[in-house]
């Protein structure tokens, strides 16, 4: 049975399965704090990892179970869990490697070693995670994925394991937050300008915990405006080919933060005088939305593609039902979509599940079209 083959919508924290993600610990780690899920500081105790692996409150601890609903703190604990077991298996390796050195070169400078073995630990680390996550996507027939994290250094040092790359074609989205100041927008564009060089980076996400827009970030010439992060953004993606803006919007019931968003490119667009695509505009989730034509309108004069992630949102309860995910409305109007996970393994999903859920919510036509729309695409990206 033919079915998506390409993962546009992944966080990097979020791609390995709790069950993987313990035994890819395993490797650095004997025991970690327990409970996972609350801080280091606050650990009564430790416990062996192979322990975990079959322990259910384990493992919830670092997934929202498949059905079940939880409220955004939740999701922010997931995240932070993954992210400080991931930090400490860093330090052990850094601390692995640091007495290593050390004893083959006692006579070196102490701060010498330790600048060149934190880099070391956390490009071993991360680079592991990351190809461990892609050969999940692999078992799961995926054979193109752009992965979307914050931190330009672990894009920049990643290096793809020899047995992958005949498997699956991986690329990086630098995510940056919506609510940014302008200063630090800055200092995202310019990382975001040197990873556009390298092999693997290929656009922005904006994302970030969505609210309505405030006045502020609506007036285009107020120090919070997001149209000129917008356009930051533009000024740096048009100096490159085949790049993505992609923006995180329509996840929660505030039903005109795409259309508004979409007005402010089309700004962008008259003054600048160009035509976009490029970049590849893709609106991520575009689940709430008033309909209108010209939210129609809009999206089909910037060819955007909307991804459908319909188990993270039924997880975080942005939907009460799988049948609330949009893509008849799409479909039936030309606008282009594709399915997604927004991170497997934390939403103890996979693509194959989020096909399912397309398949029982659509016509047959309608799936066709978004696999053809999948298949155009992974032909696109993959050359």
């Amino acid at each position: 049975m033919e079915q998506t083959k390409t993962e546009l919508h992944t966080h990097l924290m979020g791609m390995m399965t709790s069950e993987r993600f313990l035994k890819f610990l395993s490797n650095y780690l004997d025991c970690v704090y327990w409970p996972l899920d609350e801080p280091i500081s606050n650990a009564s105790q430790t416990v062996p990892i192979s322990s975990l692996l079959t322990d259910e409150d384990a493992l919830d601890s670092l997934r929202i179970p498949h059905g079940t609903q939880v409220d955004y703190f939740t999701l922010d604990d997931r995240y932070a869990t993954r992210t400080e077991l991931l930090k400490l298996a860093v330090h052990k390796t850094f601390s692995r490697l640091y007495r290593e050195v050390k004893e083959k070169h006692p006579d070196v400078i102490d701060e010498t070693v330790k600048k060149a073995v934190t880099s070391t630990a956390e490009t071993t680390v991360y680079n592991d995670y990351i190809n461990s996550s892609l050969l999940e996507l692999v078992n799961q027939g995926v054979e193109y994925v752009e992965i979307s994290y914050s931190n330009p250094r672990i894009i920049a040092n990643f290096v793809m394991d020899d047995y992958l790359k005949d498997k699956i074609t991986c690329k990086f989205l630098l995510s940056t937050d919506r609510s940014r100041s302008l200063k630090n927008m800055r200092q995202s564009i310019k990382s975001l300008r040197t990873l556009l060089v390298t092999s693997f980076a290929v656009g922005i996400d904006i994302m970030g915990q969505e609210r309505p827009f405030s006045t502020e970030e609506l007036d285009p010439n107020n120090s919070k405006s997001f149209e000129k992060k917008l356009e930051m953004a533009f000024d740096e993606l048009l100096q490159h080919n085949d790049t993505t803006l992609r923006i995180h919007s329509g996840e929660i019931p505030s039903k005109d933060n795409t259309l508004l968003t979409l007005r402010m490119i089309e700004h962008i667009a008259t003054k600048k005088g160009i035509t976009i695509p490029p970049p590849e505009i893709r609106i991520g989730h575009g689940l709430h939305f008033n309909p209108s034509e010209d939210y129609l309108s809009l999206l089909k004069k910037f060819h955007c593609i909307v991804e459908l992630n319909a188990s993270s949102n039924y997880g975080l309860g942005n939907i009460k039902d799988y049948s609330e995910v949009p893509y008849s409305y799409y479909l039936e109007h030309d606008i282009p979509v594709v399915i997604a996970t927004d991170g497997h393994g934390l939403y103890d999903t996979s693509i194959i599940t989020e096909d399912k859920i397309a398949r029982l919510n659509t016509t047959k036509d309608q799936y066709d079209t978004i696999l053809k729309t999948d298949a155009e695409l992974l032909g696109k990206k993959v050359k």
